[in-house]
């Protein structure tokens, strides 16, 4: 199945100042719909991070782009998030990596 739409939030469409980068951005065979992520994906994805050790190496705009594909995925599944962990695997300093 092919993609009909593609998102992005408006942080990484800023973030695109060089000329010759902007150029090839409008030049994309499709159109990318900017989209702000909910807070409570913000707060999923900044609480999943700092149990996994990763927050301190994701910048805001990382943030932003991992919740807009948590909020798009609980849109795609009507709601349902029972697939997705909400706890990771490991957590920093406890255990082994499965």
């Amino acid at each position: 199945k092919k993609a009909e739409s593609f998102y992005t939030v408006p942080a990484v469409l800023q973030e695109i100042r060089d000329a010759k980068a902007r150029q090839h951005l409008d030049n994309l065979p499709f159109d990318l719909i900017p989209k702000e992520p909910s807070a409570e994906a913000i707060k999923a994805v900044i609480d999943f991070a700092r149990q996994t050790g990763d927050y301190q190496s994701l910048s805001f705009v990382d943030i932003q782009v991992l919740a807009l594909v948590y909020d798009l995925e609980k849109e795609g599944c009507g709601g349902d998030m029972s697939h997705i962990r909400n706890v990771p695997k490991r957590t920093v300093g406890i255990g082994k990596m499965e």
